[in-house]
């Protein structure tokens, strides 16, 4: 895609050898306000990590309405549903990654069903309370069983 610009924010110092139109590399930001600018300016959020063992970006991605790419290991298929709310990809698999983001930014609507989804799902099952709720569920059921 021509218009697509890849901005690649994190600690990997190995990727900034790639020298690509449209690619650009920000490094690791802690400034939430320019965070919260990027997360506004996305169409789609892909993190492709190896080891993810909680995925609270994603959590944070669809706070903000964006469609999310994973891969299928550690906590991103408890968080994306794939096919729902984002798409869950093999790890180390850069076709099959480039397809589902290619199929992403060439269907608008989809990316924008996904997008709400995950806001939904967000609110359903992650934020404090929520989780506060299960929580208390399940030791209420412990002491039951004592």
């Amino acid at each position: 895609m021509p218009s697509a610009r890849l901005i690649i924010v994190g600690p990997n110092k190995e990727i900034y050898r790639i020298n690509e139109p449209g690619v650009e590399f920000l490094g690791c930001i802690r400034d939430r306000e320019i965070i919260d600018g990027l997360y506004k300016k996305a169409s789609i959020f892909v993190m492709p990590s190896l080891c993810e063992p909680f995925g609270l970006v994603f959590l944070e991605a669809m706070a903000y309405k964006l469609a999310c790419i994973g891969t299928t290991i550690d906590a991103m298929p408890e968080i994306i549903e794939d096919g729902k709310t984002g798409f869950l990809v093999s790890p180390n698999n850069a076709e099959e990654l480039a397809s589902k983001m290619m199929s992403l930014l060439k269907n608008k609507e989809l990316m924008k069903k996904m997008g709400e989804l995950g806001y939904l799902r967000v609110k359903e099952k992650f934020l404090w309370d929520r989780v506060g709720e299960k929580i208390d569920f399940y030791l209420d059921k412990l002491k039951s069983n004592v």
